[in-house]
């Protein structure tokens, strides 16, 4: 596919497109395990930190709360996932992974993987680790809008 100079050149094109590819793959990889994209990163985010409020997700996620109950409600019911009031918070939801919960983000993570691998077929490591870098230098910088340099 030929890209015109114009979006070769812009940033929010190359990593909006790359970032839609990317998507797209790993919701095929997902799909027999019927889970979608935002399912797992709960799910790997509870298996990699442990429980977590139920808000801390939404905020670091940037996902509106209507989204994040509905992810949430639909772990519940196959039981990936529970949640109980905190003990210091009696208004906070506390998410907590299940063994079945465990299991199932266990193959999700493993076809993440595979997909992330291929995915990364056409570059070198060291390509990779370079452009890994700028990319986390460019999220860092404008992850929080207070800190951003760029203005509306």
């Amino acid at each position: 596919m030929d890209i015109p100079e114009e979006f070769a050149n812009n940033p929010g094109y190359l990593l909006g497109q790359t970032t839609k590819i990317l998507r797209k793959y790993l919701e095929d990889a997902l799909k027999p395990l019927n889970l979608i994209t935002h399912e797992y990163g709960l799910l790997r985010v509870l298996a990699v930190t442990g429980p977590m409020p139920q808000h801390s997700f939404q905020e670091q996620f940037g996902i509106d709360r209507t989204s994040v109950t509905a992810i949430v409600d639909g772990l519940e019911k196959r039981a990936y996932i529970y949640k109980d009031k905190s003990k210091d918070d009696k208004r906070v939801n506390m998410l907590y992974l299940t063994p079945k919960g465990k299991a199932v983000v266990a193959r999700a993570t493993r076809r993440v993987h595979r997909v992330h691998r291929e995915f990364l077929e056409p570059v070198s490591e060291e390509e990779w680790e370079r452009a890994r870098e700028v990319i986390l230098k460019l999220l860092i910088a404008h992850r929080n809008p207070d800190h951003s340099r760029i203005r509306p």
